[in-house]
């Protein structure tokens, strides 16, 4: 199969051998946990080696195909997403991998990785419904995926320059829309960014639960927290651009934990009966 340029996504778990380790010793994740975890990627198993019924989300934006061309592989903890070169195929891309990341993230485990343009060939397994990289070459070819995260250096979901212009320059307003709630761009970095997905928000009525809505914000704050801790430690120190990025990256952190204590002192006011006084 000769292959075709279209937009990429590699999303790998990071530390992803040490988990398997640590589940065969007995610790950590059981074993059906971690094949749990990978099916979070997306895959064969999961039903996800295309999009037959058209975009999962932007149904408006322009496709090429129906499908979008849309391909996924998955071995040993990382996953391979490709589409056409469209509006509608690059933000569905984008929102797949997003939501590989948070929903990793949100069971505690951090991924890194990039989206990108470039040539692939994906060939279809004897089953026809996914993609089979379990063979020398698709090693091979998995392995120069890993090396150019490693190059990268960044623990998290990069978005390369040329996604982003081609997703501003196609002016599609759904794909534009979605993009900015899917990826934080700040300084240098522009990468996924699934602590959006957790913004702490709360209705005002007359059956208002304080101590509610601090326990939400609290757990807003811990993963706020845990994100950033996991971050600093597997950032490659050795490497200056991915250490400048991530310091974007947690910039945008930092910007979230900011709200978590504004949200705290707006709750404080909630909680004091009316008319309010002074503290």
């Amino acid at each position: 199969m000769e292959p075709k340029d279209k937009f990429i996504a590699y999303v790998d778990i990071i530390g992803f051998s040490y988990l398997v380790a640590e589940s065969k010793a007995g610790r950590g994740y059981s074993p059906e946990e971690i094949a749990g975890l990978e099916a979070l990627l997306g895959g064969p198993d999961s039903g996800h080696s295309g999009e037959p019924g058209g975009p999962r989300i932007c149904p408006q934006s322009r496709t090429i195909q129906t499908d979008m061309d849309y391909q996924v592989t998955r071995a040993c903890g990382h996953a391979i997403h490709s589409c056409e070169l469209s509006p509608g195929g690059a933000i569905n891309l984008v929102n797949r991998a997003w939501t590989a990341v948070t929903n990793l993230l949100q069971r505690g485990v951090l991924c890194r990785g990039y989206v990108t343009r470039g040539l692939i060939d994906h060939e279809p397994s004897p089953a026809g419904r996914a993609d089979d990289w379990r063979s020398a070459e698709g090693d091979r070819r998995a392995a120069a995926f890993k090396r150019e995260a490693d190059r990268r250096g960044t623990p998290y979901v990069e978005i390369d320059a040329v996604v982003c212009d081609f997703i501003a320059q196609e002016g599609d307003p759904g794909a534009v829309e979605m993009f900015l709630r899917l990826v934080t761009r700040d300084g240098k970095a522009a990468g996924l960014f699934p602590i959006q997905r957790f913004a702490h928000t709360f209705a005002i009525r007359h059956d208002f639960d304080a101590a509610k809505a601090k326990a939400s914000n609290d757990s807003q704050r811990r993963t706020l927290n845990h994100l950033k801790s996991q971050m600093n430690a597997f950032v490659d120190p050795s490497n200056p651009d991915a250490v400048q990025k991530s310091k974007d990256y947690l910039a945008a952190l930092d910007a979230q934990l900011a709200i978590c204590d504004q949200t705290d002192q707006m709750i404080g006011v909630l909680k004091r009966p009316y008319p309010y006084e002074k503290p």
